[in-house]
């Protein structure tokens, strides 16, 4: 079921332990050593250790060298693997992995004590999901691999599912099925093998709770905050973020097979191919579509010129970025409604067909402030809080009743680019959510949650409820980033690039997930991330050494699909399918009434839903094909 994320080689080997079938399994996507040195399950040359290990360790060479300065190893070949499993032999399993710069999910085991660890990256790039029942332990990258050895089909998670149907991704530690859980980023777990119970744990916390499974921590972003120093000039900030960006871009440049790199036209995948360009030359990949407004092609392909790539576009019609779809189900093992998936899994379709390996700009949104949520509530926040101190009912009412003219010509002003079209079923969903707001958290949560305001028909089932939004002392905008770092980034951006990617057999990259990037980036202060209008301001000053202004100073467009025309539009027949009677009623979760109502108010051009309606039909199409 696995065989998209490992094609070159497969093994399984099996062991009885204490009257039980312990079996490891791996399929292999051959990057570093492409020899049989580098295959696994492997196993320590004395036969007591064996390792199974998704990802890439980008600083293995340097972790080698550390250990042959007490160790002397007969190396079999230069994969990371056989570095990450001496690393385990020899060296305290948290030592190890505060040490470890790369993208991670892996499985050692000790035939003589009987200890399992597993762990995952930092930021959740490689995905871990595991398992418990009556006679069953597993853990794996892919849900799929438990679909014949749990009841699948009736075990939806309620409040995953709820959850999912707010934010359009399940978040860790939950996963949609009941008694499958995802490990935390920047966690693992010691399992006593000797001491494990075979149960329903029908809660992630009852699980840890037990005297054989202990989890902790190696690594939380909000432990990596640093006090500021004023002191610090901005072009301090600017250059040594510049270096990190370049070291980050060479380390991950390690590979046995050719590197090449995503290239959407924005500025952080253009500054990690402009420090690529630096060592090799490199190939990029853009996907271009139809429709102007979603289109940074030519933006690209401009790009590629002052970089000097070899570029390889692809101007996507709508019939064939509609016709990925029914792949998404395939692809995406959960429930799963960022619509940029589709494009996603176009341009990994098309980087596949030339590399084994790419690099993008992931993760350069959470760290550098790039969303408009950011700059959104930099700007409004102070203005929302003056309306609804305290709640009061008279402020609500005021707000009901502003004029829709007056906070159209609020927006054109504050945002270039905000445009008045449609502005009535915008302004009417903003006045919805402010009447609600009366803290920081709450908008947050308006801003990422999209059943926020509660308008919910009292039979959809939903249970409203939201995620960890913390107050991390330094200001709202620098916690939104964390908080985005903690639950988005993993759970919906690194999930995409994920299951994208490897459903192509393609290994993706992010560079601004270094560790050491990581924790500089996210003790620069606010004011020098956010300048003169600019987001993510620091990002921009370093590409103008390598790109001219227009290009780099523009509107966002972000990578996404019209979605919303699609439905009522060329994909109106199959979305209706999804969203009928018959299919609501298949599992019951949420009301046919409801569905119904907002379907009948998006096709009316009464709201917009379109992120309400995806969620619910991505999630339909899954459970069909359970």
């Amino acid at each position: 079921l696995m065989n998209n994320r490992g094609p070159d080689y497969s093994d399984v080997k099996e062991y009885i332990i204490n009257d039980k079938i312990l079996r490891f399994g791996f399929n292999r996507l051959s990057i570093l050593d492409l020899s049989s040195n580098g295959n696994q399950p492997m196993h320590s040359s004395c036969e007591r250790y064996s390792l199974i290990f998704n990802g890439e360790i980008y600083n293995h060479l340097d972790l080698r060298n550390e250990i042959n300065l007490k160790y002397k190893i007969n190396w079999r070949g230069h994969s990371d693997t056989e570095t990450l499993l001496n690393l385990l032999i020899h060296f305290p399993t948290k030592y190890v992995l505060d040490k470890l710069i790369g993208m991670f999910s892996f499985m050692f085991y000790d035939f003589k004590t009987n200890n399992l660890v597993i762990s995952r990256d930092r930021a959740g790039e490689k995905p871990l999901y595991f398992s418990f029942n009556q006679n069953f332990f597993g853990c794996s990258s892919d849900i799929r691999s438990f679909k014949n050895l749990i009841d699948f089909k009736n075990s939806i998670n309620l409040s995953a599912f709820n959850k999912y149907m707010q934010y359009n991704y399940v978040p860790h530690p939950f996963s949609i099925i009941n008694e499958v859980y995802k490990l935390p980023p920047g966690s693992f777990v010691n399992i006593n093998l000797n001491k494990i119970k075979f149960d329903k744990y029908s809660t992630f916390e009852s699980l840890i709770d037990t005297n054989f499974f202990n989890l902790d921590y190696y690594w939380k972003i909000e432990n990596r905050l640093n006090d500021h120093s004023s002191a610090n000039h901005i072009n301090y900030y600017k250059n040594t973020l510049d270096k990190h960006i370049e070291n980050s871009v060479k380390s991950q440049l390690i590979s046995d097979v050719p590197v090449g790199a995503f290239l959407s036209g924005g500025n952080d995948s253009s500054l990690i191919v402009a420090n690529m360009q630096k060592f090799q030359n490199t190939n990029t990949f853009t996907i271009g579509f139809e429709e102007s407004e979603h289109d940074e092609s030519i933006d690209a392909k401009e790009i590629s010129k002052y970089l000097g790539t070899k570029h390889t576009e692809i101007i996507c019609s709508q019939k064939e970025a509609r016709d990925i779809i029914p792949n998404l189900k395939d692809a995406f093992s959960e429930p799963f409604a960022d619509s940029s998936q589709i494009p996603t899994m176009l341009v990994s379709k098309l980087a596949s067909q030339h590399v084994k390996v790419a690099l993008s700009g992931d993760g350069g949104d959470e760290i550098f402030g790039g969303y408009n949520r950011y700059l959104i509530a930099k700007k409004f926040w102070k203005y929302i809080k003056f309306l609804n101190f305290g709640g009061n009912v008279i402020t609500k009412k005021i707000i009901e009743h502003f004029p829709e003219q007056f906070i159209n010509f609020f927006l054109q002003k504050h945002f270039s680019s905000y445009s008045s079209k449609s502005n009535s079923m915008r302004i009417k969903n903003i006045k919805q959510k402010v009447k609600y707001i009366t803290n920081e958290k709450q908008f947050y949560e308006s801003l990422i949650n999209q059943y926020y305001n509660h308008n919910i028909s009292s039979e959809s089932n939903l249970i409203i409820d939201d995620l960890t939004y913390k107050d991390y002392d330094r200001n709202f905008i620098h916690s939104m980033m964390i908080s985005d770092f903690r639950t988005y980034l993993s759970d919906d951006i690194l999930c995409k690039v994920d299951r994208s990617s490897m459903f192509y057999s393609l290994e993706l990259r992010s560079p601004y997930l270094d560790k050491n990037l990581i924790e500089f980036a996210i003790n620069i202060p606010t004011k020098y991330q956010f300048k003169n209008n600019n987001s993510k301001y620091l990002i921009k000053s370093i590409l103008e050494k390598y790109l001219p202004k227009h290009l780099i100073y523009k509107k966002k467009k972000g990578f996404s699909v019209p979605i919303s025309d699609w439905i009522k539009n060329e994909l109106k027949p199959w979305a209706d399918d999804l969203l009928s009677k018959n299919t609501i009623e298949s599992h019951n979760l949420i009301s046919y009434s409801f569905v119904k109502d907002i379907k009948e108010k998006h096709y009316e051009n009464i709201e917009n839903n379109e992120h309400k309606l995806w969620s619910i039909i991505q999630f339909n199409n899954w459970f069909k094909y359970l």
